[in-house]
């Protein structure tokens, strides 16, 4: 897994290899914590044809380019066509059970591209589950950070 240290932005140089330290709150509570982690860093660096898969077809998401307020329609529209990051790293990580069946991530991201592009901001995704181990995303907001 490819992350930075929490607090230190990516050097900027092509194929910088990045540490990993997760923070304390990130750590596993159990199975499903890691496992939600783990299916929202795939939404950001994983294959495509994964999506439909991951994203409940009622999804609303909210991103920082036009248009602001995109459909699960859109969204997979968009996330096909356009490149993916190549690290990511989450620090300042919550999980919020509001309901049996209902997960809310809330995190700051910093995201980098091979080409040297960088992408810090404030994110929430909210999780709902389907069946057993099967889980959608409902909800996702991201913020940039300057």
């Amino acid at each position: 897994r490819r992350c930075t240290i929490p607090g230190q932005r990516p050097a900027g140089n092509r194929g910088a290899s990045w540490s990993v330290q997760t923070p304390p709150i990130m750590k596993a509570k159990g199975m499903e914590d890691h496992r939600a982690w783990d299916i929202e860093e795939s939404l950001w660096t994983g294959d495509p044809a994964q999506y439909p898969k991951l994203i409940d077809h009622e999804c609303l998401m909210v991103v920082p380019a036009d248009p602001a307020i995109v459909s699960a329609e859109a969204a997979l529209r968009s996330m096909s066509k356009g490149p993916r990051w190549s690290r990511v790293a989450f620090t300042d990580g919550h999980i919020a059970r509001p309901e049996k069946g209902l997960l809310v991530l809330a995190y700051t991201v910093q995201a980098g591209r091979d080409d040297g592009t960088n992408y810090v901001a404030r994110c929430t995704s909210t999780w709902r589950r389907h069946r057993h181990a099967d889980w959608r995303l409902v909800q996702h907001q991201q913020s940039p950070q300057a």
